[in-house]
């Protein structure tokens, strides 16, 4: 349930993002691939260090705000899948 959650939200995000992104710069290919990870947890952790570290590639303010929804995202799902079960 936790991970279905997370997968509507982060989808809703991305497609903000990319829907505006492309609408100031043009449109962009984004290769967006499938990932099965068998760790859920470490990924989404890996996820969220990689997120940090490499989001001052947008100067957009509203980009950042839509970055900090999709690390709230990927916080809230770590904690439900290590304390919910």
């Amino acid at each position: 349930m936790a991970l279905g959650g997370f997968y509507d939200t982060i989808l809703d995000i991305a497609d903000g993002i990319i829907e505006g992104y492309q609408g100031l710069y043009g449109i962009t290919d984004f290769d967006i691939t499938s990932v099965k990870a068998t760790d859920p947890v470490s990924y989404l952790q890996e996820a969220y260090k990689w997120i940090e570290s490499n989001r001052s590639i947008f100067k957009e303010s509203w980009i950042q705000n839509e970055i900090d929804n999709v690390q709230s995202a990927l916080a809230s799902t770590i904690y439900k899948l290590v304390n919910l079960k």
